[in-house]
């Protein structure tokens, strides 16, 4: 995990009065409890980071749910630091990248191909039971060779 990106995310939940710390090597601890979870893959010039934020979750659930847990978890409003919206989560999150990173961020939209690709991606890899249930898949090169034909067959 990129020490910056895990710098930037504790930065925007500064923002939102959380003071959390990072725990090596993909965890995002409040009072010692987990409430962050993060993953990043670098494919080609492309680097695709993402997490989870436990805010005010179903934690009898979650933890029904979860095998071997590292840590016990938490919410950000289990902790008493209320139930921030996702707007305000957004914008905290995007601040702790632009100063920690400083870069700047262009909005926009998918466009249609990106949006048929996606679909497709989903529907081929991301639901089905597989990747959902087999905790040994990983994402490699070839486990995404499939890649070109899902791409020439959303056009």
């Amino acid at each position: 995990m990129s020490m910056k990106s895990s710098k930037a995310i504790l930065n925007g939940l500064a923002f939102l009065n959380v003071k959390a710390e990072f725990h090596h090597p993909n965890s995002i601890l409040l009072n010692g409890k987990k409430i962050s979870g993060m993953a990043q893959h670098r494919f080609y010039n492309v680097i695709l980071f993402h997490g989870t934020l436990l805010v005010n979750s179903d934690l009898e659930l979650l933890s029904s749910t979860l095998l071997n847990p590292k840590h016990e978890v938490t919410t950000i409003s289990r902790e008493g630091l209320g139930c921030p919206s996702s707007e305000a989560i957004e914008e905290a999150i995007i601040a702790g990248f632009r100063t920690t990173l400083q870069i700047q961020f262009d909005v926009g939209t998918l466009t249609p191909y990106e949006s048929r690709l996606t679909e497709k991606l989903v529907a081929m890899k991301y639901e089905t039971e597989k990747w959902n249930l087999d905790s040994h898949v990983e994402l490699t090169s070839e486990s995404i060779a499939h890649m070109p034909d899902l791409e020439a067959s959303a056009r």
